[in-house]
């Protein structure tokens, strides 16, 4: 869904919007924090096909947790 004022989205905007089922806002999302995921990762492991793995693992689990999340505690991406 297109954002009336031009502007991108918030992540808590895209959690919200997850959180209600929308599948693209998930995806929004894993699209905005897969990089800082992924440079995380391969900094302690070393090695690109871990850090792809473990980053994919990161996901799948925030995904299936997200119910859990509560944006008043913490950001996404801290919580993630």
């Amino acid at each position: 869904m297109a954002d009336p004022t031009g502007l991108a989205p918030s992540d808590a905007e895209l959690v919200d919007r997850a959180h209600s089922g929308d599948a693209g806002a998930f995806a929004r999302l894993y699209d905005r924090r897969l990089s800082p995921v992924y440079r995380y990762v391969y900094y302690h492991v070393g090695s690109k096909q871990d850090a792809e793995d473990i980053s994919a693992t990161v996901f799948a689990r925030a995904v299936q947790s997200l119910p859990r999340f509560r944006g008043k505690d913490c950001s996404f991406s801290t919580w993630l």
